[in-house]
């Protein structure tokens, strides 16, 4: 309602009101969508629309990091059986039914008092496509599912986490022969 409540703020929040983690989400946006079927989904039996998942699921990630902010383009590029060589080694069929392309266009602001800008550029390559990755799963599979496709979603990454080794457990003492 007009004149109720308070108008959604234009900028982001204050670096210093964050107290979690240094880098923060700041815009998400669909940059690039290209679906191309190579068949018609109609024309498929049920057997052969369930076979119709990319084969290939390819993650690329390009970044720039400026002052204050790292933009990040996340590049996810869903592939169904398009590499014929590999196919051949796997021993797959051959068949291609659609390929498909999506980019998410992200941007993150950072403390630079807390991370440099090289920690900043690794963390954009490794840990970016972990934060875009649920928007690009909704893309994927509504694209599939709305062209008369199986809806594929794009299975789970494992996340990157500290482990810290292994250590076996200590040998115990050999007990003194009783006697």
């Amino acid at each position: 309602m007009p004149g109720s409540g308070s108008a959604p703020s234009e900028s982001p929040p204050k670096v210093a009101d964050w107290n979690l983690h240094p880098i923060r989400l700041q815009f998400a946006h669909l940059s690039k969508l290209v679906f191309e079927a190579k068949e018609v989904p109609a024309n498929l039996n049920e057997t052969e629309k369930a076979k119709a998942t990319p084969g290939f699921v390819r993650f690329g990630v390009k970044s720039n990091v400026g002052e204050g902010q790292a933009l990040v383009v996340s590049t996810v590029t869903c592939l169904f059986k398009d590499d014929h060589e590999q196919e051949a080694a796997e021993g797959l069929s051959g068949a291609d039914y659609y390929n498909l392309e999506v980019s998410v266009t992200s941007g993150f602001v950072f403390k630079p008092e807390e991370m440099t800008k090289e920690e900043v550029q690794e963390w954009c390559q490794k840990g970016s496509v972990f934060v875009v990755l649920p928007f690009i799963r909704g893309l994927v599979a509504t694209v599939t599912r709305e062209s008369g496709f199986p809806p594929f979603l794009l299975p789970l990454l494992e996340v990157p986490t500290f482990r810290p080794p292994t250590v076996k457990p200590a040998a115990k003492p050999a007990s003194p022969p009783q006697g």
